[in-house]
């Protein structure tokens, strides 16, 4: 076991990605470490690295989706219609 090795309780955390190719949507589940509450630099270190293996899993032309597809996906998912909505904070992630 690595020296850093941490149990701060009995959980299990998954990241969900959303990736495209502009036409095409999936979903990729990246695993945190186990039982160790997650960081924001943790996350980020799982988005960069799930673009990575779709990249060379799925075609270059795979990656993570943008702001505004992002917000799209949601919107449909919660509204079960594919209507344009405008997307609060411009397109830029928020920080």
């Amino acid at each position: 076991m690595p020296n850093n090795f941490k149990l701060q309780g009995p959980f299990e955390i998954e990241v969900k990605v959303l990736v495209t190719n502009g036409e095409q949507e999936a979903t990729v589940t990246y695993g945190m470490p186990k039982g160790e509450y997650p960081t924001r630099e943790g996350i980020e270190a799982a988005l960069l690295t799930s673009e990575k293996q779709v990249q060379e899993q799925m075609g270059e032309d795979w990656r993570l989706a943008n702001k505004r597809e992002y917000f799209n996906y949601l919107m449909l998912e919660y509204t079960h219609t594919d209507m344009a909505f405008a997307m609060p904070g411009g397109t830029e992630w928020d920080k």
